[in-house]
């Protein structure tokens, strides 16, 4: 089948980092397994600019959705009919293009896409990397033949015969952005063989750790030889206006970098927040890193992410509600001890999931393969 016909994969799902970037694994790994298929990723309508995250090479579509709001009931009133004009957009879509599958990544854009798919009885799978799974995926649960996940103790949440561990998808840009340090220092405009501390909170930022480097700022780059900042978007105005023109020479502040593996590169140590895409990353490129999990997420998962890593001496876990100064001075106690570096290196990398996208594909093509057997 892989030499004779192509695949047409819809994917579905958020905005963030979390979800386009698995998706966009799983297109590229789709393409080199079989050459000349198609992938069409399917978000929320202004949102993001989806063309711009993912790429010209990919079809992309916007639905009339927005996220499911927890905190006040008042913020749902609209919810149904967003839906609900959804399921129709969606039943356009699936006309338009006629998938073999149907992938959802999470978030809530995805549900209506699921449901329509299943009602057509096209085969559909979802992504789950968290250890703690969000609401569009426990819904979506029951429709789903295959829930790909990355983390063991999953069948508490989902039907055990329909879980398949594959780990999480990484971009293939990824690894050879992450092989050039030099190369990457150049286009940060960072003076080779530098000491680095990388600070992400992930795509979007995280103001836990905005805030614990801001007021931090003059004593970490006294101590470190450069700190290359990615704020989030959201945060970056403020983030600049704190700092003013006394922001230190070796800091750059960065809004979002979309050459991630060449962050990496640069990177002797990283602080990250613990979203499942950002732990996976640092896991396959051995990266040491401190992880302070952002504590306003969903059922506190960033936090779950980062526990297993913790408990195998894989990484530095802090808690964002410790004093400020004390978590800096872990950072600084860390970036001086390369023994602890190199420990926190060789163990991360036994957490590494480097077939995961293709493990991901091959579930795709046996649900396809099913599919026309059964026709």
């Amino acid at each position: 089948m892989q030499n004779k016909k192509t695949i047409r994969l819809l994917l579905t799902g958020g905005e963030t980092g979390g979800h386009l970037y698995p998706a966009l694994a799983v297109a590229e790994m789709l393409a080199k397994i079989v050459p000349g298929s198609e992938s069409i990723y399917v978000g929320a309508a202004g949102r993001i600019d989806m063309k711009k995250s993912i790429g010209a090479e990919y079809t992309t579509h916007s639905l009339s959705m927005a996220p499911y709001d927890r905190k006040s009931l008042f913020g749902n009133l609209g919810l149904p009919w967003r839906l609900f004009k959804s399921f129709f957009q969606t039943l356009h879509i699936l006309q338009q293009y006629r998938p073999h599958a149907v992938m959802g990544v999470g978030a809530f854009p995805s549900v209506p896409v699921i449901y329509a798919a299943w009602l057509k009885k096209i085969p559909t799978l979802l992504l789950e990397p968290n250890a703690q799974p969000g609401l569009a995926n426990t819904i979506l649960a029951k429709l789903a033949h295959r829930i790909c996940v990355s983390k063991a103790g999953m069948d508490a949440f989902f039907p055990q015969d329909k879980i398949v561990n594959t780990g999480t998808p990484m971009r293939s840009s990824l690894l050879q952005e992450a092989s050039d340090r030099k190369g990457s220092c150049s286009l940060f405009g960072i003076p080779p063989d530098t000491r680095t501390v990388l600070i992400t909170g992930g795509s979007t930022g995280s103001i836990t750790i905005n805030n614990m480097v801001l007021e931090n700022l003059d004593r970490l780059a006294g101590s470190i030889g450069h700190l290359l900042w990615q704020t989030g978007e959201r945060d970056e105005k403020r983030i600049r206006a704190a700092t003013g023109t006394h922001l230190p020479e070796n800091c750059t502040i960065l809004p979002y970098i979309d050459r991630m593996g060449c962050a990496y590169a640069v990177a002797d140590l990283v602080i990250s927040s613990a979203g499942a895409v950002s732990l996976s990353e640092l896991a396959l490129l051995g990266k040491p890193a401190v992880i302070i999990p952002d504590p306003d997420v969903t059922e506190n998962h960033q936090l779950k992410n980062a526990q297993d890593l913790h408990d195998k001496n894989a990484c530095i876990l802090l808690d964002p509600g410790i004093p400020s100064r004390q978590a800096a001075a872990r950072i600084m106690e860390l970036i001086n001890s390369p023994l602890t570096l190199e420990q926190l290196k060789n163990n991360i990398l036994q957490h590494a999931e480097p077939q995961s996208a293709r493990l991901i594909v091959e579930q795709i093509l046996q649900l396809v393969i099913q599919r026309t057997s059964d026709r």
